[in-house]
Formats: C-alpha cells, sequence, structure tokens
C-alpha cells in the first residue's frame, strides 16, 4: 500500500491501525458484510473513523461528522471524557465553485468544550473554505452524546499549521497531528492544539510521510495482511475452467484494520473521499492457454457410479479475466 500520495480512508485506517499504542474497537458497516473499526482509543483519547463534512456521492461510504459521533454514545462517563480527534474530508465548495478534496483534523475537549479545525495548510490557501457544515454536524453529535446545553456552548475555531505547500499531502499531516494529539507516539505525550501548531515547519513533511510510511511497513513486510483474496495460480483456475471452485479467500478478522479490501471490485469502488486506482486485468497469455487446455478435454469425461448423459458436465465458454491485485 503505497503511502507516498494523497490518503484515501482506506490508507488513513491502515496507518492508524498499524500503531500499537492504539485500539480499534467495534465495526462499522461500510457496504453489505464489509466493516471499518468504529473508533480507535488509547487512555487519553477516542479517535472516530473518517467522516466528510459533506453529503457527496464520490464519498457515499464515508460517513458523516453526526454519523460519527454514534459509535461512541453507548460509552461510559468516563470514556466520553476523552480527548474526541476525527480525520474528516473537506469536500465543499469555496466560494461555491472550486471544490476541495482535503484531509484535516477535527479536535474536540469535552473538558473544555472547545473544538478545534487543525489544517495543515497555509492560512492564505484555507481562509475561504467553508466550515459552516462541519460546525452543524459537529454540534449535532456532541448534542446526541454530551446533551444539547453542551452542544449550545461549544467554542468552535480554525488553526492553520502551514506546513503543507502541495496539494499531495494531507492525508500524511493529517494522521501524524492526531496520533500527536493523542500521546500515540513514542513519549505517550499529548500535545495540546498550541503546541501541534508550532511543532513542525514544512521541511519536516518528508519525515512525517516516510515516518507514517515505516509504521505501516511492518504489516505489509512479505504479505499485505489487508489482502482478502489471493490470484489464483493456473492449475486453480484451470479448475475453476472445468466447473470445480476451490475458494481462494482467506478468513476475515471481525476487528479487520482495513476492511475495504475484503471484495475484490465492490469494496473499491466507490469507497474512498480521494480516487483510487482501478483494477487491471492480468495473466491474458494464461487465459490462452487454459482455452486451448480446454478444448482437447472430452465434453462428458466418465465419472464411476455417475451418469454420462449429455448435459451432465457442462464446460463454461468463457474465463473472467478481472482479479484483484494486491496492493
Amino acid at each position: 500500500m503505497a503511502l507516498h500520495g494523497r490518503y484515501t480512508p482506506s490508507q488513513l485506517r491502515h496507518v492508524l491501525a498499524a500503531n500499537n499504542k492504539l485500539t480499534s474497537k467495534g465495526n462499522r458497516p461500510i457496504a453489505g458484510n464489509i466493516t471499518a473499526p468504529a473508533y480507535y482509543e488509547n487512555e487519553h483519547a477516542l479517535i472516530l473513523d473518517a467522516a466528510t463534512d459533506t453529503i457527496n456521492p464520490r464519498a457515499q461510504l464515508i460517513q458523516t461528522i453526526t454519523d460519527a459521533f454514534q459509535s461512541i454514545n453507548g460509552l461510559s462517563p468516563a470514556e466520553k471524557a476523552k480527548k474526541i480527534i476525527i480525520p474528516v474530508a473537506e469536500e465543499q465548495k469555496i466560494l461555491g465553485l472550486f471544490p476541495r478534496n482535503h484531509w484535516i483534523t477535527l479536535y474536540y475537549d469535552p473538558q473544555t468544550n472547545k473544538a478545534t479545525v487543525l489544517d495543515s495548510r497555509p492560512w492564505m490557501v484555507s481562509f475561504l473554505y467553508p466550515t459552516s457544515s462541519m460546525r452543524t454536524q459537529l454540534l449535532d453529535g456532541i448534542k446526541q452524546v454530551y446533551g444539547e446545553t453542551k452542544a449550545q456552548g461549544t467554542q468552535f475555531e480554525i488553526r492553520y499549521q502551514g506546513v503543507q505547500h502541495n496539494d499531495i499531502h494531507c492525508g500524511a499531516w493529517t494522521a501524524r497531528n492526531i496520533m500527536d494529539l493523542a500521546g500515540a507516539r513514542a513519549n505517550e505525550t499529548c500535545n495540546s492544539i498550541e503546541q501541534q501548531v508550532v511543532a513542525y515547519t514544512k521541511e519536516n513533511e518528508a519525515s512525517v510521510v516516510q515516518g507514517n510510511t515505516d509504521l505501516a511497513a511492518p504489516r505489509t513486510s512479505c504479505r499485505n495482511v489487508h489482502e482478502r483474496a489471493v490470484t489464483p495460480g493456473l492449475w486453480a483456475r484451470f479448475l475453476s475452467f472445468i466447473g470445480i471452485h476451490i475458494s481462494q479467500d482467506r478468513p476475515i478478522p471481525p476487528n479487520s484494520a482495513d476492511p475495504e479490501l475484503t471484495s475484490p471490485a465492490r469494496a473499491i469502488k466507490g469507497l474512498n473521499a480521494h480516487p483510487v486506482d482501478g483494477l487491471k486485468s492480468r495473466n491474458k497469455a494464461e487465459d490462452g492457454q487454459l482455452q486451448d487446455a480446454a478444448a482437447q478435454i472430452p465434453q462428458n469425461p466418465p465419472v464411476p457410479g455417475r451418469s454420462t448423459q449429455p448435459g451432465d458436465y457442462p464446460i463454461p465458454t468463457s474465463v473472467p479475466s478481472s482479479r484483484l491485485t494486491p496492493f
């Protein structure tokens, strides 16, 4: 899984799940039987699953900010007292004309009843972005978890770090901000918003991007543990061609940190707030070999104790050529 470009929700979850100082909790349905962790937690914070500040057809399988709060509504008062952190995809249009695809960190401290949008971009680039939808959804979420009185008294502010001078690495910065604010780094010390705003400069971007890659690397060093289907070999595909189907799927753990990959085609199709690469056809030469081999097989091979009447052993006329390409 490449972590040097613009993050998808899947990649953001991948980085958070790789952090051994965070524990994934619950399951949130995404599509059919596919789920994502409802939130991550440690002793300092609750990190809710990725959300969007708008209802967007391109991101229909990513929850709203209000929906994100529903996952913690049943927690104990002690758990609800922790800091709430949400990676949010900004997808409103600037001046009603220019759509934005940008990750920010939404931070809420129930103790001070103060919410902060932490944006890695400079003020000059982001100050025109409308945050009214984000604020409305946040207050609705606070209301359902902490009550209407608390929601009415919530303070809301925006802070700009000015460390990201491109359109690519917002996801990497958001993941780092989340881990720093939650105390999920090596020193296990939570940064305040004031500390986080000045903790980095633009010169730190390469190390932040590489740090996330190194963090997630043990999970994909030999085989991507999020892979849910194995590209079948020549023998397995031959058996499938003649009507003998052997499952290549691996068991899916209920607390999987990166559930989108559990379905080869459906899950990747419209899952993310940012574009993802499509699946590619593979092994076309092998497909031709299979069909040549199948042409030499009798239409009704005799089987002891079974009828050999025509039609007992139909031979498929084509072989699917679309297969899951492992990330």
